[in-house]
């Protein structure tokens, strides 16, 4: 035991004489990962021709997302993200239900723009750590199969999609594992107006959720050997 902490020792403090990582003015990174975000949508059943914000779905999101940082000085970053969010949730009817019961089946997808700065900076020579605000748009909508009980055609129903406009913070950082590749991670908090519209029927609120990130980045340049 005393054999396998003393080779861990003697590993961390050969990685500690590696060459510097250090991104400066002109360089860039590239990040592709997954992510969470919270949803914002709306009942796609009409209550007396007014639309209602839908508060028993799932508004949790998987979202497939790439980043794109500019170092425009060395301690500052003009980032910009874009993700597809989708969740997706299937409910299989009981033994005792119904001959002929469908499947009832709910999914939600939505596609965000976020663009912001990030002050950089370094901690040590393998990590960057990048925090900054941003603008962030966002729109999505939800779809049912068979979950209201109605014949056909009308057991398959679709939401009205729901825009937001919003600013968001986060905090973040990127841990390198070679001159070239490392391993970004973000998590962060963001506010919103949101609104939807159907014929003549408006509804607009504020919202705000939880946002995180996780994956892979491709450094260009600003090694310091």
């Amino acid at each position: 035991m005393k054999r396998f902490f003393c080779g861990v020792v003697v590993v961390l403090m050969m990685g500690g004489t590696a060459s510097a990582w250090a991104l400066s003015k002109g360089e860039s990174m590239l990040a592709v990962g997954l992510g969470n975000t919270e949803g914002s949508f709306v009942n796609p059943l009409r209550t007396a021709g007014y639309l209602s914000q839908d508060t028993g779905d799932p508004s949790d999101q998987i979202v497939v997302q790439g980043e794109y940082w500019y170092l425009f000085s060395d301690d500052y970053a003009v980032n910009v993200s874009y993700g597809y969010g989708f969740n997706s949730m299937k409910a299989e009817p009981r033994s005792t239900a119904p001959a002929n019961s469908p499947d009832q089946k709910f999914s939600s997808s939505s596609f965000m723009v976020r663009v912001g700065g990030d002050r950089v900076g370094q901690v040590g020579e393998r990590f960057t750590l990048f925090m900054g605000p941003g603008v962030e748009f966002w729109s999505g909508k939800t779809e049912f199969e068979d979950v209201y009980g109605t014949t056909p055609p009308d057991n398959d129903v679709e939401s009205e999609t729901v825009t937001r406009w919003g600013l968001s913070g986060r905090i973040g950082g990127v841990m390198k594992l070679s001159n070239a590749v490392g391993l970004v991670g973000h998590i962060g908090h963001g506010i919103a107006y949101a609104s939807a519209e159907e014929s003549g029927s408006k509804l607009t609120w504020w919202d705000s959720g939880f946002r995180a990130f996780g994956g892979v980045v491709l450094t260009f340049g600003g090694y310091a050997q």
